[in-house]
């Protein structure tokens, strides 16, 4: 076993003691994955769930607001909505989704409190952990935490919940 087979078995058994007492929050579905978009019509949506679909992955959020109107024209205790946390890893990062990714709205302030942070890494761990529990505490039915290559951070992420 390599180095990186240590690091990575460590981060395993790190993300595994974290988790231990969050997995209701965490738990894993397992049936059909939709994309949630502003395009997506309910009616099309009640259709899914008619036919089995339990639960709808949404785009990055960085700023609630960016799914209140969806929120506000489902039930999401019925059709469950599982928001992607992004976690930014950079200034760079979330100046590039600002310019370039249309369906994800990265809100201004945000990218100035990661630009003023002294440790800009550790922001963006801690905004990531701060949409969590946002979400957590708003009554979604889990998240998906997309870390990019950064599965390392996801104990810090965590632990702050």
């Amino acid at each position: 076993m390599d180095q990186k087979d240590r690091e990575l078995q460590a981060t395993k058994q790190e993300l595994n003691r974290v988790v231990r007492n969050r997995a209701a929050f965490y738990e894993i579905m397992s049936d059909m994955i939709f994309l949630i978009r502003e395009d997506y019509v309910i009616e099309d949506m009640n259709k899914e769930i008619e036919a089995g679909v339990q639960f709808f992955i949404s785009p990055p959020l960085f700023d609630l607001s960016a799914i209140e109107p969806f929120t506000k024209r489902v039930d999401i205790r019925k059709a469950k909505v599982i928001p992607t946390v992004l976690l930014l890893k950079s200034l760079g990062m979330a100046r590039y989704m600002v310019r370039n990714v249309e369906d994800v709205y990265v809100p201004d302030a945000l990218v100035d409190r990661i630009q003023k942070s002294p440790d800009k890494v550790r922001e963006c761990t801690l905004i990531a952990s701060e949409m969590v529990s946002l979400l957590k505490n708003e009554g979604f039915s889990g998240v998906h935490i997309a870390t990019l290559g950064w599965e390392h951070k996801l104990p810090e992420i965590l632990e702050r919940i």
